[in-house]
């Protein structure tokens, strides 16, 4: 596969701040530098101006932020300004490590609780334990109610080889005692799971498209193919995107070499089109590829090339409809800039940008809260194709561009909003909370099963303690389902949580049939 070293973000940020750098913002013709210089000067002049006479104190700093994030709103939905703490954060994420003493936690009244330990890491070697509560590092208290998970993890995280001590508190022992962990560097998975689901059928969960997706993607199919894998599952449900050349490797396994696998275009005419390559692990098997109104970008990239070149049936619903490329520009103050750069087009020429109009996010924004009011969500008939968006597939099979990817079969949303609403607390980390303090306030089972009615009332009266009063009984199955797969990824490991999710999937349910 054709590597690049500039890796490509196609991420899509639904929260972050939009923006640019002012002073590499302008261009224009007849004399360019010019009125480049003329635009520095002029807010320059106006930045200086205000810090000197301005009748208050005033952060500057923050005042150039929120004028560049008004300037990127006028240019597209997708270039954004990241300031330095999201754009740390965010840069480990899609690098695939991060600096740490390998736990994770949560706050459990006021301290900081450990519920995993990441395997081999600092705190599994130095004998720490879920259940552990962490009360000072490095000499200063961790509890109270002052600490936000941020400034936990600040105390936490460190550089590669720094060293923290660390004061513990075991509940299971009633014992205070100390420890000194050495920071090291950890794995951040875009692929949480892998594994044979039935005879011959394998699946592959991938979150996002990082640094590191491709050597997991390679390592995943190896293993399901040593265990008799003849088919796989490929999920990219909810995965809003990552780096470019990670979707394109990925693909790059399933398809012929030769094969186009997507093209970018930029302004002035520049085309780069990136083809596979050599013969890839996954070219003769059967794939089936899961999608949803959140998977966005690079995603969409993989889900346009398996579909274009019919290499794979597609299940889901519609897709986002992210059809544009972004450069980062790094700054000294460690913030950056992702600049629209491109658009990026499918094997068949699809552009797959959804329409907008420049100066108008909210607008934008609101593009999934039509889908579902015009009921696309729940019927397949409601989805827009439009006759001058088609195209052909490899094999003569109509496809449309224009606004996402629909797929080949289409699976509903689950009706209702106030089943959404389930899925929201499901998913939102309560669940998580209430199955350790079960096991804690159990004295620390290996194994349990759950009474589901107690179960049910148990939980709404924990959630209900969070200051959320939601009635769940009628919700029994979902609310069950996922407790069990928390209480499977409390005691085992990632892949056990998703083969539980797994189970009664209207998606899997559905490949069934095919």
């Amino acid at each position: 596969m054709q590597s690049n070293s500039n890796n490509t973000p196609l991420i899509l940020f639904g929260c972050i701040g939009i923006g640019v750098i002012l002073g590499g913002l302008l261009s224009f013709p007849n004399n360019p530098w010019a009125k480049e210089n003329h635009a520095k000067k002029k807010m320059t002049q106006l930045i200086d101006y205000i810090q000197n006479d301005y009748v208050e104190e005033v952060n500057t700093d923050s005042l150039v932020d929120n004028a560049v994030d008004e300037i990127l709103q006028r240019l597209d939905p997708h270039s954004v300004y990241v300031n330095a703490k999201d754009q740390g954060d965010l840069a480990e994420v899609m690098k695939g490590e991060f600096s740490g003493i390998g736990v994770h936690f949560f706050q459990l009244r006021d301290t900081l609780t450990i519920i995993n330990i990441i395997k081999d890491g600092p705190s599994a070697q130095a004998g720490l334990l879920a259940g552990d509560r962490i009360i000072k590092a490095d000499g200063k208290s961790l509890t109270g109610k002052n600490w936000n998970t941020d400034k936990l993890f600040s105390k936490l995280k460190g550089n590669e080889g720094s060293q923290v001590a660390l004061t513990i508190f075991r509940k299971s022992t009633r014992k205070k005692f100390e420890v000194s962990l050495q920071r090291e560097l950890l794995p951040i998975k875009s692929i949480p799971a892998a594994f044979i689901v039935k005879s011959g059928i394998g699946y592959v969960k991938i979150e996002r498209f990082s640094e590191s997706t491709a050597q997991e993607f390679d390592h995943a199919l190896e293993v399901l193919k040593s265990k008799g894998m003849r088919q796989l599952i490929v999920d990219v449900r909810g995965n809003g995107g990552g780096y470019l050349e990670a979707a394109v490797h990925v693909a790059d396994q399933f398809l012929p070499a030769g094969a186009v696998i997507v093209s970018t275009r930029k302004k002035k005419g520049d085309v780069k089109i990136h083809k596979a390559t050599k013969e890839g692990l996954f070219e003769q098997g059967k794939v089936h590829l899961l999608i949803d109104e959140n998977s966005a970008s690079a995603s969409e990239i993989l889900a346009g090339a398996l579909q274009d070149h019919d290499r794979a049936t597609l299940y889901g619903r519609r897709s986002f409809g992210k059809g544009l490329v972004q450069n980062e520009l790094k700054f000294d103050d460690q913030s950056a800039v992702r600049l629209t750069t491109a658009r990026y087009f499918t094997p068949c020429g699809r552009s797959i940008q959804r329409p907008y109009k420049k100066g108008e996010l909210d607008d934008y924004d609101q593009e999934m809260e039509r889908r579902l009011a015009r009921g696309e969500f729940y019927q397949a008939s409601e989805i827009p194709k439009p006759d001058s968006l088609k195209f052909r597939t490899d094999h003569g099979r109509i496809v449309y561009g224009g606004g996402g990817i629909i797929p080949d079969v289409f699976v509903p949303l689950e009706t209702g909003d106030a089943v959404q609403d389930v899925f929201i607390l499901m998913e939102s980390g309560l669940v998580g909370q209430f199955v350790f303090e079960y096991w804690e306030n159990h004295r620390y089972p290996k194994q349990w099963n759950w009474d589901p009615n107690q179960t049910i009332t148990d939980f709404e009266q924990f959630i209900l303690r969070q200051g959320i009063d939601f009635p769940l009984k009628s919700y029994l199955p979902i609310v069950m389902k996922y407790l069990e797969a928390e209480k499977a990824r409390f005691l085992e490991n990632e892949t056990a949580y998703f083969r539980v999710l797994l189970q009664k999937d209207p998606y899997l349910m559905i490949i069934n049939q095919h």
